[in-house]
């Protein structure tokens, strides 16, 4: 009798196991997906140049910083932080950047994820 008490155990102690496996597996590959979930980010709103600053509406899906703000070879350092839905955002421009008044201009928004996004502004006339 002692005996069959002790593979009932080990078979019980083996089913656990198996399912605490399981679990973990499954929850290791959720949160590779959840990893992998692509960020899209698109502008709004025709963007304005206005007092040395880039004013633009970004649409997104997913909480994402902005670190870097590039146009015609010059570059601003940037650290805004956009929300899922609509961003209103002001930029810095980059130091040496002079635009031409009534001038269209496209910045590239580089993300803390490596993605680029490319934005369309005028300079305010």
């Amino acid at each position: 009798m002692k005996g069959m008490w002790s593979s009932f155990t080990t078979l019980i102690i083996l089913i656990a196991t198996v399912f605490a496996s399981l679990v973990v597996v499954f929850y290791a590959y959720s949160m590779l997906g959840a990893q992998n979930q692509s960020v899209i980010v698109t502008q709004a709103s025709p963007g304005i140049i206005k007092d040395g600053q880039l004013c633009v509406s970004l649409q997104t899906n997913s909480q994402i910083k902005i670190v870097k703000l590039q146009v015609e070879g010059y570059c601003e350092v940037e650290n805004v932080i956009l929300k899922p839905g609509l961003n209103n955002v002001a930029l810095t421009l980059p130091s040496g950047f002079s635009p031409l008044k009534c001038e269209a201009y496209s910045f590239t928004l580089v993300l803390c994820n490596g993605e680029s996004v490319y934005v369309n502004a005028k300079y305010y006339c």
